[in-house]
């Protein structure tokens, strides 16, 4: 015994699970996630630098391989290769770790850019000890791989998709999770989360949602296990669409009626000063401009701006973005959640459906899904002030600006105005 660093004895305990992973499993790396394990717990009882911890680990790891290439076993030459690839995966995980520690504030809150998060994010070495520190705990499975399947940029925010590998009561396993990366509101964004699980739990008609796993503080990303199912954007050609839609009503009408706490509220005032500014930049194309701006005109005639915003609402929930999943309606990724008047995103929903069979050819079916959805939507909502046109055109207007921009063929941004006038003359 001699004193010493207390980092040394950990990092060679930890590098010393190498090879006996690779002699039982056939992998340098499934024996890791015990390790991580381990360290968390050490940490906990004896606090600690990580990143120095890392450090030695990596060192012993490149000592191992020197004793393999002494020693020179068969098949040394790859076990030396993979040690110092396992070295060289360490040693960037400690230089993430010490980067980390960097951007933490004396109250422990992170000072991180989202572009900043964003770059650990797409680590798949440095994910793959995150997910697995977060997830071994949920499914009991050592986890020795992280791809990265998917990356997206939103408003709100960054949204990454990984397929993460391990071993599960002694069997091959793997899982698909989603990375959240919010841009504000983050702690808030995951509690909100875990609030409509449990409505999606007790309330069949409700969507369902992605599972919230865990909440990675480091990076503050919101880890959820994604559902599978058939997007709405699919099912135009369904042998019974109408029944589609009054399922999907059914679920709004849920939704609308959860109570839970909203990022901010959607303001009417604001959405028409948003569409006024949208309008100024049309004004040399005469024919759409003048048919949008006799649209908003009447549009405000319809709806008073001060109309009070007090129902949950999804933002997003697009046609692409709703799942059918045999027996209930899904939301495939929840981003913001807003205080606003319900039928804003009905409308929104309706004007999608009508632009979708635009663009599939598929005008018939899509103008009988979204009457239907429309008719059931009001219907539960129980309000008979015949609003509901309004907020359609509203949406069919707001979306046509959105195709109108940087698009050579106006046609569909037309089609989607003549529905909206359409809408208001009913």
């Amino acid at each position: 015994m001699a004193y010493g660093d207390p980092s040394t004895d950990v990092g060679r305990f930890l590098a010393s699970l190498r090879i006996p992973s690779l002699k039982a499993f056939g992998n340098i790396s499934r024996g890791s996630n015990a390790g991580e394990c381990f360290l968390e717990q050490y940490l906990r009882i004896v606090p600690g630098d990580p990143a120095n911890i890392r450090l030695f680990e990596a060192s012993s790891l490149v000592k191992t391989a020197a004793s393999v290439f002494r020693i020179q076993r068969p098949g040394w030459q790859e076990e030396v290769n993979l040690l110092f690839d396992e070295a060289e995966r360490v040693f960037q995980t400690a230089k993430k770790t010490k980067r980390i520690s960097l951007f933490k504030a004396k109250e422990g809150v992170l000072k991180m850019t989202v572009d900043e998060r964003r770059e650990y994010a797409l680590d798949a070495v440095y994910m793959r000890a995150a997910l697995g520190a977060s997830l071994s705990e949920t499914y009991h499975a050592e986890i020795y791989s992280c791809t990265i399947l998917e990356t997206n940029n939103t408003k709100s925010g960054c949204l990454v998709l990984y397929k993460v590998e391990g071993i599960r009561n002694n069997k091959d396993w793997n899982l698909e999770v989603h990375a959240l990366l919010p841009k504000k509101n983050k702690r808030a964004a995951f509690n909100r989360l875990k609030l409509l699980q449990k409505v999606s739990e007790t309330v069949k008609e409700a969507f369902d949602i992605p599972s919230p796993l865990a909440f990675f503080s480091p990076i503050a990303a919101i880890v959820m296990k994604p559902l599978n199912g058939i997007p709405f954007s699919q099912l135009l050609e369904h042998p019974e669409p109408e029944a589609l839609a009054s399922s999907l009503a059914g679920s709004f009408a849920v939704l609308h009626k959860t109570n839970i706490p909203c990022d901010k509220a959607d303001s009417l005032l604001q959405l028409f000063h948003q569409l006024d500014d949208k309008s100024a930049k049309l004004k040399k194309h005469s024919d759409v401009y003048s048919l949008a701006c006799k649209l908003i005109v009447k549009i405000r005639d319809c709806i008073p701006e001060s109309m009070e915003l007090t129902s949950c609402s999804i933002r997003g929930l697009g046609p692409g973005n709703v799942l059918w999943m045999g027996d209930r309606f899904g939301a495939a990724v929840i981003e913001k959640v807003v205080a606003a008047h319900p039928y804003l995103d009905v409308a929104d929903f309706s004007a999608r459906i009508r632009m979708l069979g635009i663009m599939q050819k598929k005008k018939e079916q899509a103008q009988r899904i979204a009457n239907q959805f429309i008719f059931d939507c009001q219907t539960a909502t129980g309000n008979s002030n015949n609003l509901l046109p309004a907020f359609e055109a509203l949406a069919l207007v707001n979306l046509a600006y959105s195709q109108f921009a940087g698009a050579s063929d106006h046609s569909v941004c037309m089609q989607l105005l003549t529905y909206g006038e359409e809408r208001l003359n009913r």
